[in-house]
């Protein structure tokens, strides 16, 4: 369930199901599915988005542990890694 999304009432959203950050859940969503929007609408299944990042990976930048949250990216490292991200997007590797 990604940040400041809205479930209306008597919705239902099935087991593994992924939700965009901002998304306004109005109707029910599927098990292993993933949705976003407002309204919230079913873009894939899990199994297509994963495929679709694991392929992603492969040509985007990659990250080490250090870039992510609270970990205290010193100056230099973010800012190779914001020229980086200029034009495309990246992942962090846990």
């Amino acid at each position: 369930m990604g940040a400041n999304t809205v479930i209306l009432p008597n919705t239902k959203i099935g087991d593994y199901a992924v939700i965009g950050a901002g998304s306004v859940v109005s109707r029910d969503i599927p098990p292993a599915s993933v949705a976003w929007g407002n309204p919230a609408k079913v873009r894939y299944t899990l199994d297509e988005f994963m495929q679709k990042h694991r392929q992603l990976s492969k040509t985007s930048h990659v990250y080490d542990r250090s870039y992510g949250f609270k970990q205290g990216v010193n100056e230099v490292k973010k800012k190779q890694m914001y020229r980086d991200l200029e034009k495309e997007m990246g992942y962090i590797a846990y």
